[in-house]
């Protein structure tokens, strides 16, 4: 079945890929990362990281955006900063907030 790695000839069993590794098809040598923006869900998928999370490669979970930051795109290596005239006051933002009237960020 996919997930499963028998690296070399002659192998009595297959063993499962780490975290953050899959394979998609039956028969492979040897896992794969997934990508940036994406994790394993299992052994044999990655999935994009949702709005608001991001991944660096290889990764079993995605990440939450740290205050100051968002992402709005599901699969994101990567969160951005706010920017001026708005903020950012939670973890895993999907959007910015506009600095209300007679306030300054």
């Amino acid at each position: 079945s996919s997930g499963i790695n028998a690296e070399y000839g002659g192998q009595t069993s297959c063993q499962e890929c780490p975290a953050g590794t899959v394979t998609e098809n039956v028969g492979q040598l040897a896992c794969v990362e997934c990508d940036a923006g994406s994790y394993s869900i299992s052994s044999s998928k990655c999935e994009l990281c949702p709005a608001g999370l991001f991944s660096d490669d290889k990764a079993a979970v995605c990440s939450p955006c740290t205050a100051g930051t968002y992402t709005p795109h599901e699969g994101s290596s990567g969160c951005l900063l706010s920017p001026a005239g708005f903020y950012v006051d939670s973890e895993g933002a999907v959007d910015v907030k506009k600095c209300p009237v007679g306030f300054f960020c």
